[in-house]
């Protein structure tokens, strides 16, 4: 019988404010889907060099791609770079933004000693483009997708075609020329179609500016008010092995912000095509979770023709725009043929959503398998007992309540806390709440100022959003005189209030 695997999973935590969803859906699905024991570690803004955490007692080190190893915040990981370089167990990282200054990341992995990426290159050809086979000699990949379909798209109910109010709707993401051609599609689709779109009697909502970014519940109802929405691939055409390059062409991207129209940009960035030479020499490229979420709601896809990891086909999964667009005429009286957009609307929801091959289960099942084969080939021993520093956690007690509030690690973490508490998720958070606790004697005040503290819903406090919940607690508190047993529950119910209320 196969050994279940105890992993730590390293993360950073961002606000939901300023990153998509994807970004929490990807890291939930382990704990929800493994069958190996996940433990979430949030390594930015939680630890640092001096406070440390114990990784000797697992078999697995996961490094998530929020931890970006290809730019300056590989300071993040400032604080755990030794206990990851030393952890003796199988350690993998799951990359993203790999043609970021890949050097930069070679000489990172290496010094980590991580043995295996999960990366969205899709042949050995690209992947030792980044990961130079003379560096790194031993590291093997996985090809994955940047995002796969969270589970609440399964359950989600969309208006027929006939019904939504907007024929195309649209947000895209400005890149300038940095990554190259296939970085620039993400505006120019939006620029070039909402120039076409102006001599039609289209309705639409097209725009690619940062400051007409959606995020969560906003997005998906977005989606579901047009019958088609656009999409190019993820990825680049431009690797950029010589940061000199990428520094050259990254203030493209604030043309691109101040452009209205992709000949506008083309017209102001002229100056620098002799530094594209290498544009399309390797290309790192894959299907985008926004066309998931797309199909998930009903909403016909409309396409640059492309690879898309295979998934989806033209003419079968959505609607093909050429890049030169010698077909607009085609795609546009497509768009405005009901009959035709519910054929393909069905056949991409049967194939792509009702298969289940996309789901975050199905990918999980095969991280998994991959895991375990990882860890029998390398020969790893097993791991140690579980061990917590915890004298060195108290010795900088006042420090780490002097940070800000513990966020919310997983937007659905609520179950999980509820079936398996604090104490196996937060083993150091728990520890400082049990210790001050017994201190305190149980101290109604101190116990108020730690959920407050540590568990602040948004950005006051409990008693601000749900007065009527911080009654409560403070009478339950108050009615078992602080029980250690309890005070676990009310903490769960808070994370869980918290992600209802972020949601």
């Amino acid at each position: 019988m196969e050994r279940k695997l105890k992993i730590a999973f390293l993360y950073v935590v961002y606000s939901s404010e300023i990153i998509a969803s994807t970004y929490y859906d990807h890291i939930e699905a382990f704990g929800k889907h493994s069958r190996h024991t996940i433990d979430y570690i949030p390594i930015f803004p939680r630890f640092n060099e001096n406070q440390g955490v114990n990784l000797s007692c697992y078999d697995c080190l996961v490094l998530h791609y929020g931890a970006t190893l290809y730019n300056s915040t590989i300071a993040l990981l400032q604080g755990l770079i030794k206990e990851i370089k030393a952890f003796p167990g199988l350690k993998v990282y799951f990359a993203q933004d790999e043609y970021t200054t890949p050097a930069f990341a070679v000489s990172r992995i290496k010094e980590m000693g991580i043995h295996h990426i999960f990366s969205c290159a899709n042949s050995e050809e690209t992947f030792r483009a980044i990961y130079s086979k003379s560096k790194l000699p031993n590291l093997t990949f996985s090809t994955v997708l940047t995002g796969y379909i969270p589970d609440n798209m399964y359950k989600s109910t969309f208006p027929s075609l006939e019904e939504r109010p907007l024929d195309i709707v649209y947000r895209g993401n400005t890149l300038g020329i940095a990554w190259g051609a296939l970085g620039a599609e993400k505006f120019q689709i939006g620029m070039k179609m909402k120039k076409v779109l102006q001599d039609h009697k289209f309705t639409y909502d097209i725009e690619w500016k940062s400051d007409k970014k959606i995020y969560g519940s906003d997005w998906v109802n977005f989606l579901k008010s047009g019958r088609t929405t656009l999409c190019t691939e993820s990825g680049a055409s431009l690797i950029h092995h010589d940061i000199k390059t990428r520094d050259i062409l990254l203030p493209t991207i604030d043309i691109a912000k101040a452009c209205d129209t992709y000949e506008e940009f083309e017209h102001k960035t002229s100056s620098f095509a002799k530094h594209l030479i290498n544009d399309g020499k390797h290309t790192i490229s894959c299907i985008p979770p926004k066309a998931f979420e797309a199909i998930a709601c009903g909403t016909v896809l409309v396409c640059y023709e492309g690879w898309y990891s295979g998934a989806i086909k033209p003419d079968v999964h959505y609607i093909p725009l050429k890049k030169d667009w010698s077909n607009i005429e085609d795609v546009l009286s497509k768009i405005k043929d009901i009959s035709y957009l519910e054929q393909i609307q069905k056949t991409a929801y049967n194939d792509i959503i009702l298969s289940g091959k996309y789901s975050y289960s199905a990918f999980i099942k095969a991280f998994d398998d991959r895991i375990a084969q990882l860890f029998a080939t390398h020969n790893f021993i097993e791991s140690k007992q579980y061990l917590v520093p915890y004298t060195k956690v108290l010795k900088d007690l006042p420090k780490f309540l002097e940070f800000p509030p513990i966020p919310l690690p997983l937007p659905d973490t609520k179950y999980m806390l509820f079936k398996k508490s604090v104490k196996r998720y937060f083993p150091i958070l728990f520890f400082i709440i049990k210790y001050r606790v017994q201190a305190t004697k149980g101290s109604l005040k101190y116990l108020r100022l730690v959920i407050v503290k540590a568990y602040m819903l948004l950005k006051n406090s409990v008693r601000k959003f749900s007065p009527t919940t911080f009654f409560i607690i403070k009478y339950c508190v108050q009615a078992t005189k602080g029980s250690l047993k309890y005070l676990r529950l009310v903490l769960g119910i808070l994370i869980g209030l918290k992600a209802i209320i972020r949601r």
